[in-house]
């Protein structure tokens, strides 16, 4: 940030990627702490509307709308967080979905694929179109604040790292076994996958307005 802010004029916005630093911590130390913001990008970057813009303790306004503004040129659907939040809102909730996989797969409830194929039936098959909150709404309210009175006590809230994850990133290895070069065609499908995606969100967003 030391070399960007030398060679910028102080209008510029200076924007970080993470999702996981403190925006503010960042910022600290800058000369002109106005233009300094966060813009979260999705991959593939190219393909998704996703766009997340953060700004840090003392960013002004008018860096944030040049932020949303640069978003919307780039073909992205920019969402704006009213203040540092660790994680942003896509992080937060999918990290909160992953430690609760974990947690299943550690109960022993289910083993990693069970989990997997019943995520991609079922949330996997609403989330492009709707939020949790629109897909609350749609499908009945009331009767998930009954099931969460049920559910909620037995759900982990730990804070520490799973035992399981743990093990893994630790020994460098993944949750599946790839033959060679089928985690590259992985890789290969889930860009044709976005893009099939992409389709299929704006097709619908004719009939319906995604951005409220």
């Amino acid at each position: 940030y030391d070399t960007l802010e030398s060679v910028l004029d102080e209008d510029i916005v200076i924007a970080t990627n993470t999702s996981g630093i403190s925006l503010s911590e960042l910022q600290k130390n800058m000369r002109h702490k106005k233009r300094f913001l966060g813009m979260h990008w999705a991959e593939p970057a190219e393909i998704t509307h996703y766009l997340e813009i953060s700004r840090a303790r003392e960013t002004q306004d008018i860096f944030v709308e040049t932020a949303v503004e640069i978003g919307k040129r780039l073909g992205k659907k920019p969402t704006v967080l009213k203040f540092d939040l660790p994680g942003l809102i896509s992080n937060r909730l999918m990290y909160a979905m992953m430690r609760e996989a974990i947690n299943i797969v550690e109960s022993g409830a289910a083993d990693v694929e069970t989990v997997d194929r019943s995520f991609r039936n079922d949330i996997g098959w609403w989330a492009a179109l709707f939020g949790p909150f629109r897909w609350m709404d749609i499908t009945g309210l009331p009767i998930y604040a009954k099931v969460m009175e049920g559910i909620f006590p037995d759900l982990s809230n730990r804070t520490d790292v799973p035992k399981l994850m743990k093990e893994k990133a630790e020994s460098g290895e993944l949750f599946y076994n790839y033959d060679e070069g089928k985690d590259k065609l992985w890789e290969e499908v889930w860009t044709d996958f976005t893009h099939d995606i992409r389709a299929v969100v704006e097709k619908y967003e004719k009939k319906v307005d995604l951005s409220k």
